[in-house]
């Protein structure tokens, strides 16, 4: 039978053995700007039997004579088989195409099979393939920046372990009710947790890789503990949003006329939001009324060892924790802005900061696990941001270096620290 010691080694080996595959197969699978165009991958039977011999393909594109890219007549995309690609990932503009792709093998096979699936159709009926050759933009812009600016890349890191030092610091103190532990073990749960969290939804994985460093504390308090942590940066994050998304009537015409098609409806979004934030603020920086209500429950009641955790701070204890959370934003918020000038998506820094906010509270609010939001938050990005700019590559550029200071390369590091977890205690 394994020893509790032989046990825990194989649970560290495989957690970052899980988490190195993970990376490394959203960093090869989510490095293309093609992926925020709804493009959907299909084969040449389908292409053929449900899309050319029904007279439903408006063109084909052969890209780098590898892979046929598929537009369809615009006034059939409302036909339910292309109910998935008729429209953009964000907004109600009607996608242009290409609609759908898929690999060729070579060239000369697929104009034979085409010129031989078209035998029977008219002259004028009949579609012969456009060819283009495309570069890779988007590797090309990120790779020419950072060589030109490598020094703002540096800062831009440098940023990114503030961000993660204030984090630690927000847990420090939190965790300190129930467990005093230096800066530097902190920082150390702080980065076992991203490297956890990468690979789970909704970041849960965070908690585990956290309080797996305490040595004496009750854990389930301490996940509780950390909640309340999340909480904080969540309620920030709701706030700056709610405040982003009454300016947003002045970027996109088609949320305007939604607003001011109700009769007073701006001055409805307002208090909605004001009041929003009112009460997520108040409920945060009042926790203890939780413990009061869950005390009350009966099934909850012999659980008061739990219960009281969110009574263990004062108003002025949980202010603190939520100016922790307003300065980690304001670092993130910088850090985004900075990358969207260096990847020459030339907007104005009070409609970037807003339009910044308004991308957090959607990405915030989206259901993801934390390695693939990349995904969640391009998509967002790209629409918010092209509704300035529209330098697709640029924003996207953006996004992604973002991701990867911010949570791939934490994630690697954190690799480093699930070794010094202690998932038994003697």
């Amino acid at each position: 039978m394994l020893s509790r010691k032989t046990i825990g080694f194989l649970l560290k080996i495989g957690i970052v053995a899980f988490a190195l595959f993970f990376l490394y197969e959203q960093l090869i699978t989510k490095s293309s700007v093609e992926q925020f165009i709804v493009t959907e991958p299909t084969n040449w039977q389908e292409f053929n039997q449900s899309m050319l011999q029904t007279r439903k393909v408006e063109k084909i594109v052969i890209v780098n004579k590898g892979k046929a890219y598929v537009y369809i007549k615009k006034e059939l995309l409302s036909e339910e088989q292309f109910k998935k690609v008729r429209g953009k990932a964000f907004g109600e503009a009607p996608n242009l195409g290409p609609h759908f792709f898929f690999e060729i093998g070579s060239v000369e096979t697929f104009n034979d099979n085409l010129k031989e699936a078209q035998i029977k159709f008219d002259n004028e009926e009949k579609i012969s393939p456009f060819y283009e050759t495309k570069e890779d933009v988007f590797g090309d812009t990120i790779l020419l920046q950072i060589k030109q600016h490598y020094g703002v890349l540096a800062v831009i890191i440098l940023m990114m372990f503030l961000n993660w030092f204030l984090e630690a610091l927000k847990w420090q103190f939190l965790i300190s009710k129930i467990e005093q532990i230096s800066i530097k073990r902190s920082i150390r749960a702080i980065f076992s947790g991203i490297t956890v969290s990468a690979f789970t939804p909704n970041r849960v994985g965070e908690y585990g890789g956290r309080v797996f460093c305490l040595e004496k504390a009750d854990r389930i308090q301490a996940v509780l503990i950390t909640v309340i942590g999340s909480m904080a940066q969540l309620v920030t994050t709701i706030f700056f949003g709610c405040i982003g998304l009454l300016f947003l009537p002045k970027y996109s015409p088609e949320f305007s006329h939604m607003v001011n098609s109700i009769e007073f409806g701006y001055p409805i979004l307002i208090f909605l939001l004001v009041l929003l934030n009112v009460l997520i603020v108040f409920l945060f920086l009042n926790a203890s009324l939780f413990s009061t209500i869950l005390s009350k429950i009966k099934f909850l009641s012999k659980y008061e060892k739990y219960n009281e955790v969110f009574s263990f701070y004062n108003t002025d204890e949980l202010a603190k924790v939520l100016w922790y959370s307003i300065a980690r934003y304001t670092v993130f918020t910088t850090q985004f802005f900075i990358l969207l000038q260096l990847f020459d998506v030339n907007i104005a820094y009070t409609d970037a900061i807003v339009l910044i906010m308004i991308m957090l509270f959607v990405v915030s609010i989206i259901p993801t696990i934390a390695i693939t939001e990349i995904g969640v938050r391009g998509s967002v990005a790209i629409f918010l941001f092209g509704l300035l700019s529209a330098n697709t590559a640029g924003i996207f550029s953006a996004t992604f270096v973002m991701w990867i200071i911010n949570l791939l390369l934490p994630a690697l590091i954190g690799t480093v620290f699930i070794f010094t977890l202690k998932f038994f205690r003697k």
